[in-house]
């Protein structure tokens, strides 16, 4: 129960960041996201493919955890715990596919998500790819050293998606765990001469990084969604819109490493937050929503920013 309740203390500090309206604009999606696998497990392809997707994501999770070996190595029965925690969140998503005709899928997945608490494996930081500093500058340092740190995971997922662009679903769903890739690359706050360094405001600062990074975003994704589109037409609007949402995406990531930033401090996690908000608004557009939830982490990108410069001036002088 000590995880559960440490994620409900870290989810009501960001309802409350957040404020009424977005938090229930969020649970409204939520809810729709729901309603939507309970849709899907009332057809046989469908349900294993939710409970395929569901079961990766678990293990995405769980590879990429950063208090992983703490809990593995402090807790008492962690993967009992950690199964709980894994369960608990998963239950809005089960519970209403319990009452379908394939039903027998959830104690598989549910046998699955067991089977992953088990993973003990993380991906290994290493510090390689020296020719990368020819092609990214040192001013998108994040991007620098996280590609290098995270070189094996960022790489695959990329390479998966670039392979399986022509077709379609797929290299957006390997995109989409790129990207949660690229949200660990803020998790470390430069040192204040490095910030100094910029000699801005916090609205040139945040909006120069901000142009910065979506470029470099866009370099990657660009091309394998250019695929995508020519050989799957009926997707063109999807992928515009599936590129402006990890572009905010990627905005809300770095918005969300100055709003708390300390120099040199390592900051908490946000992979499981940003996963929460992609689901919410990605995955019911290409399921057969409306296009009106698409603009979600663009208003939270709104907020988040004016928190962030306040954070900024602190040591801008501005």
């Amino acid at each position: 129960m000590e995880l559960i309740k440490i994620r409900l203390i870290q989810i009501r500090r960001e309802a409350k960041l957040l404020g009424a309206i977005y938090s229930a604009a969020i649970l409204a999606l939520f809810v729709f996201a729901v309603y939507r696998v309970h849709l899907m497990y009332l057809n046989f392809n469908t349900a294993a493919a939710a409970a395929l997707v569901t079961a990766l994501s678990v293990l995405f999770v769980q590879l990429t955890r950063g208090d992983k070996p703490f809990v593995l190595s402090q807790m008492e029965n962690p993967n009992i715990k950690i199964f709980a925690e894994y369960s608990f969140f998963l239950t809005p998503f089960v519970l209403p596919a319990l009452f379908t005709p394939h039903f027998y899928f959830i104690p598989f997945v549910l046998a699955a998500v067991y089977a992953v608490t088990r993973v003990r494996y993380g991906f290994r930081k290493r510090t390689r790819l020296s020719a990368l500093g020819r092609i990214i500058t040192p001013r998108n340092f994040e991007w620098l050293g996280g590609i290098r740190t995270y070189r094996i995971t960022f790489l695959s997922l990329y390479a998966a998606a670039a392979a399986s662009s022509g077709i379609m679903v797929l290299p957006q769903i390997f995109l989409i765990l790129v990207t949660l890739v690229i949200a660990s690359f803020y998790r470390e706050c430069e040192p204040l001469n490095i910030l100094y360094e910029t000699a801005e405001s916090p609205r040139k600062f945040l909006f120069g990084k901000i142009r910065r990074h979506v470029i470099l975003l866009w370099v990657f994704f660009a091309p394998v969604l250019a695929v995508n589109s020519l050989v799957n037409p009926s997707f063109l609007i999807i992928n515009a819109a599936f590129l402006f949402v990890q572009s905010t995406i990627l905005v809300l990531g770095i918005l969300f490493k100055y709003k708390i930033y300390e120099p040199c401090c390592k900051l908490p996690g946000n992979e499981i937050y940003l996963a929460v908000i992609q689901t919410l608004t990605v995955l019911p557009f290409v399921m057969g929503g409306i296009p009106f939830l698409l603009p979600l982490p663009f208003f939270l990108c709104l907020k988040y920013y004016f928190s962030a410069s306040d954070n900024l001036k602190e040591y801008l002088n501005a």
